[in-house]
């Protein structure tokens, strides 16, 4: 009977220890999660100007983490040659460049590497 005891002593014991753990665990994921929140709404909208023309793309903006995140998704039947420019107040201008394939989409990201001022993108897409 003593050893049961002690056994189901140990074993909640070593329940506490790991609840204790994998509660510190959560708080830590829920503080990061709302620091990465709170700064994605610090930097603002993401201002998007394109020159599309009559084509047919579909556009999204974000800032994950300390990048800007454009996605493009080509609607047309044909394939796309894009330039993406992204512009943060003081920094410099970020160009990149890339083909977008006929029903499929793509990414273009630029960091953030100073006081976040005003975040534009611009981009400007023609059929090739």
């Amino acid at each position: 009977m003593a050893v049961t005891l002690e056994r189901i002593r140990q074993l909640i014991n070593k329940f506490k220890r790991q609840t204790k753990y994998h509660l510190a665990t959560l708080l830590l994921l829920l503080c990061s999660s709302v620091a990465v929140i709170s700064r994605a709404d610090f930097y603002g909208p993401v201002e998007i100007y394109s020159d599309k023309g009559e084509l047919n793309i579909e556009e999204r903006a974000n800032v994950v983490q300390d990048r800007v995140v454009l996605t493009l998704k080509n609607l047309e039947e044909s394939d796309l040659h894009c330039e993406v420019h992204f512009m943060n107040g003081p920094e410099l201008i970020i160009k990149r460049v890339g083909f977008v394939t006929a029903g499929k989409e793509i990414l273009f990201y630029a960091p953030l590497r100073r006081t976040i001022v005003k975040i534009v993108v611009d981009y400007t897409c023609n059929a090739i």
